[in-house]
């Protein structure tokens, strides 16, 4: 008669091979030796159903149990359990970036400044607004931060301007604003005192510098809010860190880039120079390029003026096509 294979097999971290699954066969050693040792009221273990071909790992586990030698194997399978844990999460780490695509129609638009525009000296890299190559980002924020990178100091640049507009090219709000002291990656989040971006609508605006000169440089996008379904709301409130990931895999631009921003800012170790070379080099962006530039910061904000066509200097909004 032919002899039916071991149902049991040591290994050498001291696990059992079973016909179930390495998984189901951790759970199954758990909830046994929690039951046999504290019994089944005092388990939070529930015990998967038992079948014929359960009977000698029961006994296995019944055995290490009276001869008080469970804890080693106990040992063994929470090891299991974390070396598996930790290997999905690198798995995940490893795949993120390759799930994120920003590409999307293109929108009429200037993310780099072109060399000749403005009396700035010319910088290199030049004047580029964090955008992907559709000049055209999302969030959910109604007050979203926007991300530069800016060639000049302070001193070399008198102020400068955020004009954001409706598509009609109705201007929403004016912002001036000072750079900080040294060039860099700086960012701008809009002011309370901005009407929140409505759902769904997509706007334009404008960054703009003067170098002395009512002729400035300017880079121009357009960003669109979004309502965020239940479950990736669920999602983003259950991560401490690493929200840029859900967001970047939703293609959500102007948080990804944000909230990833933020965490180097202030040095969280998730926020590697790693990381952020694959959000600034995920498809349908291509700033890779910036992925070593300093984060200096925010811009800072001078007190609101009334929007008046004097104050919205050139060039001449409305005049311009996007």
């Amino acid at each position: 008669m032919k002899q039916e294979p071991a149902l049991l097999e040591p290994l050498e971290s001291g696990i059992p091979q079973h016909r179930r699954g390495r998984r189901a066969t951790r759970l199954l050693i758990k909830s046994l030796a929690c039951t046999l040792t504290l019994g089944v009221v005092s388990c939070t273990h529930s015990i998967p159903r038992i079948g014929l071909e359960d009977f000698s790992l029961v006994n296995h586990i019944r055995a290490l149990v009276q001869e008080d030698l469970i804890s080693p194997l106990l040992a063994a399978v929470n090891l299991e359990e974390e070396e598996e844990e930790n290997q999905e999460e690198t798995e995940k780490e490893n795949q993120w970036e390759n799930q994120v695509d920003f590409s999307s129609f293109g929108r009429p638009g200037e993310r780099e400044i072109a060399a000749s525009r403005g009396y700035c000296a010319p910088g290199e890299p030049p004047l580029t607004a964090l955008l992907p190559t559709s000049n055209w980002g999302k969030t959910r924020k109604k007050r979203p931060t926007f991300w530069f990178y800016v060639p000049y100091s302070s001193q070399e640049v008198t102020s400068g301007e955020f004009v954001l507009l409706d598509k009609e090219w109705n201007v929403i709000s004016l912002i001036i604003f000072k750079l900080p002291e040294r060039p860099g990656l700086v960012s701008l989040t809009l002011p309370t005192t901005v009407p929140e971006l409505e759902i769904n609508k997509e706007y334009r605006w404008f960054f703009k510098l003067f170098c002395d000169s009512d002729n400035p440089m300017f880079v121009r996008g357009w960003v669109q809010r979004i309502e965020l379904s239940p479950s990736l709301n669920q999602q983003l409130n259950a991560s401490i860190r690493r929200k840029y990931r859900i967001y970047a895999s939703q293609g959500i631009w102007y948080d990804a880039l944000a909230d990833l921003a933020e965490g180097r800012l202030k040095n969280y170790p998730e926020a590697t120079l790693a990381e952020w070379t694959k959000l600034l080099g995920a498809k349908g962006v291509g700033l890779e390029q910036l992925k070593e530039k300093p984060i200096v910061g925010s811009v800072l904000l001078n007190p609101s003026q009334p929007i008046t066509d004097e104050n919205v200097r050139s060039p001449k909004i409305g005049q311009t096509p996007l």
